[in-house]
């Protein structure tokens, strides 16, 4: 697991930069976000909270979502680092991206990250 750590180690920041240029997507790499995120999905549902983490960060790599960011921080909260979740919560309510729910979801979440809450971690941002 240690390693499946490493690989799941960026920073909220750099990942909510990619928000503001995302790549122009062809079919296929539509199609493989998909499927990783729907793997991200199922790994959760199994608490393969790291596995699962690096499936969301590569879905959202390939293709930019909030609701996809939003799984990648829950997980990360679930794998015990808070401090990368409530960086990427902190770096989408800074950047004001995503729609109004997920803005709101961010702020639940970090709020009671910071309060020492749970907030709702789940994974329940959604592809569509």
């Amino acid at each position: 697991a240690r390693s499946l750590q490493k690989m799941a180690s960026s920073s909220g920041e750099s990942l909510v930069s990619l928000l503001s240029a995302p790549p122009v997507l062809d079919a296929a790499t539509a199609d493989r976000s998909g499927e990783l995120y729907r793997s991200g999905v199922a790994l959760h549902q199994s608490s393969a909270h790291t596995e699962a983490a690096i499936e969301f960060e590569a879905a959202f790599r390939l293709r930019p979502r909030v609701s996809t960011l939003l799984n990648v921080a829950s997980m990360r909260t679930h794998m015990g680092d808070v401090a990368c979740a409530v960086g990427i919560y902190r770096a989408i309510h800074a950047a004001g991206v995503g729609s109004e729910a997920e803005r709101s979801a961010a702020a639940r979440r970090l709020t009671a990250l910071e309060g020492g809450g749970e907030g709702g971690e789940g994974g329940e941002g959604g592809e569509g």
